[in-house]
């Protein structure tokens, strides 16, 4: 390129850093910033993003706090999706805490959470067993304005099914079917087993038929569902 008479510029160090940072290749990835400015060009808010995005994913938080320097030092803030690669990272790592801090930090920063920054703090609070903070979330992003969609209602609905509140889960995926959302394998398989279990095989096979009309493939797993619960009830000609 350079042979060319062609000089690189911000969007071919973004595409090369880019493509270092999902081969795993951090440390070169940072080399490419540093030869970017000593090029003469400036690296912005894309650049930097890409590289907190990788690092938040391997958890190298020293480094983010350094990379985070850097930005603040040449009058770089954060936007919206920089602070949700922040937010997944440390939800994704259980501190759970440190996220709802930075989201407190964000709005006061003038920067509005999105769905993404919404999902990832409920994603971080299910998986740490705190349901009631998790639907009082729910119930916030809501009155901000915040549209739930498919990962939102899919991540409370599985939380609800593994501490076995199954009817919950059900009423939820009601309201999720009702805002025009649709249920992944994951909770279908699980409502399909809650049903099964409470001897309700007519309405599992009836949320059976729904999956597929869905498009959703069923997996071993759902038939396997389906036929324990048919031959618990002597269906053997269903099964």
């Amino acid at each position: 390129m350079i042979r060319n008479g062609c000089c690189p510029d911000f969007y071919t160090y973004s595409i090369i850093i880019n493509g270092l940072c999902k081969a795993g290749r951090l440390g070169s990835a940072r080399q490419v910033l540093s030869k970017m400015e000593s090029q003469f060009c400036k690296p912005n808010i894309v650049t930097y993003t890409i590289l907190i995005d990788a690092f938040c994913k391997v958890g190298r938080w020293e480094e983010i706090e350094v990379i985070l320097e850097e930005m603040s030092s040449k009058g770089l803030s954060l936007n919206t999706v920089t602070y949700n690669c922040l937010v997944s990272g440390l939800c994704k790592g259980g501190n759970i805490k440190e996220a709802m801090e930075l989201i407190k930090r964000m709005k006061m920063e003038g920067c509005k959470p999105d769905i993404f920054t919404y999902n990832s703090l409920l994603y971080g609070l299910c998986k740490n067993d705190q349901i009631k903070e998790a639907f009082q979330l729910y119930e916030s992003l809501l009155t901000e304005g915040v549209v739930a969609n498919n990962v939102t209602y899919n991540s409370m609905i599985h939380a609800l099914l593994n501490k076995g509140k199954w009817q919950d889960a059900m009423d939820l995926a009601k309201e999720m079917v009702f805002h025009g959302c649709s249920l992944d394998i994951v909770s279908y398989n699980g409502l399909i087993k809650a049903l099964c279990k409470d001897g309700e095989v007519e309405k599992a096979m009836e949320m059976f038929e729904n999956m597929t009309e869905k498009g959703i493939k069923p997996s071993n797993f759902s038939y396997n569902i389906l036929i324990n619960g048919l031959c618990k009830l002597r269906r053997w000609n269903l099964a």
